[in-house]
């Protein structure tokens, strides 16, 4: 492959706590009869500040387990892209010096065909 080539840690995402607690919570509000269930401590299908204080907090160690849990499972991640400093980005089966004999021929047989025109 000619191009970028990196690989990274897939725990290393950037993905902070704070942006999965407010995804869960978003989850959470979609099914908001298991929401009151699991937050409306005094039962009036209302939640007040202090019931969404400890929702949040619940939903935190949730992500927190998960995170704890995923810690020990993850896999590496490989990236391929465009290379920044503008080298060319090619993927293929071929090494890089056949690749070059191969655009090489090509090149030539081109400009055969072009002044034989």
């Amino acid at each position: 492959m000619i191009g970028g080539f990196r690989t990274e840690n897939a725990g290393d995402l950037d993905f902070t706590v704070a942006e999965e607690v407010k995804q869960l919570l978003a989850d959470w509000k979609q099914d908001r009869p298991r929401l009151l269930q699991r937050s409306d401590l005094d039962n009036d299908g209302n939640l007040d500040m202090r019931e969404w204080g400890l929702a949040r907090a619940q939903a935190r160690r949730e992500v927190e387990r998960r995170r704890n849990e995923e810690r020990g499972n993850n896999n590496d991640l490989h990236l391929m892209g465009k290379p920044d400093d503008g080298r060319l980005y090619l993927i293929s089966t071929l090494s890089a010096d056949k690749l070059v004999h191969r655009y090489s021929l090509w090149a030539w047989v081109h400009v055969a065909i072009f002044l034989l025109h």
